[in-house]
């Protein structure tokens, strides 16, 4: 019989040597540090900043289809139209391809 072992397996360390991958670690933590602490990070515009993004999250919740129906429209007339153009440009440019790509073929 054979032993099963209780240690499971693990994918070795992208950088085998302790030394290089903790002094990469720290150099890295240190990086961080030092360009976080360049930021001139102000309290009062990160408020205002949360306060529009709710703003327009709640937009997505309740959106308002009726004053916007003219853009709503001409969006997804621009999208089927752009769908449309690209479908017949790919089948222009795969029938050639493909007739010269088959065996026997008419080239």
């Amino acid at each position: 019989m054979t032993q099963v072992s209780s240690r499971r397996w693990s994918p070795p360390p992208l950088i085998r040597n302790p030394i290089q991958r903790w002094a990469l670690i720290l150099g890295s933590g240190i990086y961080l540090l030092l360009a976080l602490s360049t930021l001139s990070i102000d309290g009062a515009r990160i408020a205002r900043g949360w306060e529009r993004s709710s703003r327009v999250f709640a937009g997505f919740l309740q959106p308002d289809f009726a004053s916007r129906w003219s853009d709503i429209q001409t969006g997804v007339l621009e999208s089927l139209t752009m769908t449309v153009v690209a479908t017949v440009i790919g089948v222009i440019i795969s029938i050639p391809i493909g007739f010269g790509a088959a065996q026997g073929g008419f080239i």
